[in-house]
């Protein structure tokens, strides 16, 4: 794209254009609310929300430096979850997983809505049309799939599976929750009549809509006249990407060269795209840096 003409978008950082790095608690409060609903009703009054956003910002920020495969904040999550909120293990994995599923569901709807809106309003390649709708359907098909398995017992079987080839792998046991328990709570929330896991899902798809009006907004910082519907569009393929991509650590090339095209498919030059990309970066660097700071905070916080 030239270093010049990044160069030249600098200056919309400048002043108030700064504030468009300070979106992201306003999407992150819908994951937050999204997983706290997912607890059963009765631990809930136990799970301060304030505290369960610092929790989730502070395994965010782990899983932004884990390579190839977002989950290693899950984890931290976990035991956060029982340190601070005298969750059992049990409660606090079932409600990290899930929160991850319907993450991962509300996510494959998004790209749903997303394809609707790009495809109209672009000028997208016949081919790589074809692609997106191939790549949009098979991970809606693996969504489903998931959601099929948990219904059936899916720690056990993944569990018994890796067991055949390294029998002493016994990674729920580290978290003293047997693969049994952790299934039937599974399916409990999923089967509750309360509607929790529905409640999530629709929390999170507004998180990832939110997610859409921070790309309209980033998109028209630097000089490109997206509309609402392009940002929630360009948004929903950047998410799509990142996850077709998710073997390159950080995403790293692969986001900055997909934004490129997508912005050249609405019309716009390249290195709008890039500069977009680059400001999403330097969005996550810094609550990142705010996520390690909390999680020492917590942990200081514990000790004392």
């Amino acid at each position: 794209m030239g270093v010049g003409r990044l160069a030249e978008l600098a200056p919309a950082l400048a002043g108030p254009g700064a504030l468009v790095l300070c979106g992201y608690p306003l999407i992150c409060v819908w994951d937050v609310w999204g997983w706290k609903v997912l607890l059963a009703p009765s631990r809930r009054p136990a799970v301060p929300f304030g505290e369960l956003f610092l929790v989730r910002l502070a395994g965010e920020a782990l899983n932004s430096v884990t390579p190839f495969v977002d989950v290693g904040g899950e984890f931290l999550k976990v035991q956060l979850c029982v340190e601070r909120f005298a969750l059992t293990r049990r409660e606090a994995l079932t409600s990290v997983v899930m929160a991850r599923t319907a993450l991962f569901v509300s996510e494959a709807l998004f790209w749903i809505v997303g394809l609707a809106l790009l495809l109209p309003a672009s000028r997208v390649p016949a081919d790589w049309s074809w692609a997106l709708i191939a790549g949009v359907g098979v991970c809606v098909a693996l969504a489903a799939i998931l959601l099929f398995l948990q219904r059936r017992g899916l720690f056990a079987a993944v569990l018994g599976w890796v067991g055949r080839f390294r029998p002493q792998a016994g990674l729920l046991e580290r978290f003293h929750v047997s693969a049994r328990e952790a299934d039937a709570e599974v399916a409990r929330t999923l089967s509750a009549r309360d509607g929790r896991f529905a409640s999530a899902l629709g929390l999170h798809f507004v998180g990832w809509l939110a997610g859409g009006v921070e790309t309209y907004f980033m998109f028209r910082l630097v000089g490109a006249p997206v509309t609402l519907a392009d940002g929630l569009a360009l948004e929903a393929m950047l998410q799509l990407l990142r996850t077709v991509s998710f073997f390159i650590p950080g995403n790293l090339g692969a986001q900055e060269a997909g934004m490129a095209l997508l912005a050249q498919w609405m019309g716009f030059h390249p290195s709008l795209g890039v500069a977009v990309s680059l400001l999403k970066r330097l969005r996550q660097l810094v609550w990142t840096a705010a996520g390690f700071a909390v999680w020492g905070k917590l942990t200081v916080g514990k000790s004392g």
